[in-house]
């Protein structure tokens, strides 16, 4: 989901900062009326320390992840006015380009495979568990060092249908319909 141009990379929540990784780490400037473009991803190096400080000094940060990799398209015209600190991260294909945002890329090592590790254990459990049943935020499980660190992935919400209730009806009642066949099997 592409971000609107206001939305900000990050939010102080009292002595939280949250940030939000992926598309709204990009920067945009008003062009003309109704035109933006692409001025920068944050964070620039600075910003980046600024973060790491605040880990360091005790100060708690909650980490918003999407995917291990964002790619948002634009047309290819568009590479052109995007600022050269960005152009390693275009790939042009025709008429379209991407531009690839990898997950927590300015985060210290340690600190970024932390992350990109829970990105993968939270991809297994979606995938094991019926939409319907899964939390609108999963969050990191306490314990992890730093501990004033946590990273945290949004879910969408998605729209009730039948098919999405039947997947968490099949789900809920599958260990009672086995137990059943079971019983009537034995029997």
């Amino acid at each position: 989901m592409i971000s609107t141009m206001s939305d900000a990379p990050t939010l102080w929540c009292g002595s939280t900062l949250v940030v939000f990784d992926g598309p709204r780490r990009l920067i945009w400037r008003p062009v003309s009326a109704g035109r933006w473009s692409l001025a920068d991803l944050w964070p620039t190096a600075r910003q980046a320390r600024q973060v790491t400080d605040h880990i360091e000094d005790g100060g708690a940060v909650l980490v918003l992840v999407d995917e291990e990799q964002i790619d948002v398209p634009m047309y290819a015209e568009e590479v052109a006015q995007v600022p050269e600190s960005l152009a390693a991260r275009i790939t042009v294909d025709g008429d379209l380009a991407d531009l690839r945002i990898p997950a927590l890329d300015w985060l210290p090592e340690p600190l970024r495979e932390r992350g990109r590790t829970f990105l993968r254990d939270t991809d297994c459990h979606i995938d094991r568990q019926p939409d319907l049943l899964l939390p609108h935020l999963l969050v990191e499980e306490p314990g992890q060092t730093p501990c004033n660190l946590r990273f945290a992935r949004i879910r969408h919400p998605r729209p009730l249908n039948n098919d999405r209730l039947r997947s968490a009806a099949d789900h809920l009642f599958a260990p009672a319909e086995a137990t059943l066949a079971m019983m009537e099997a034995a029997s």
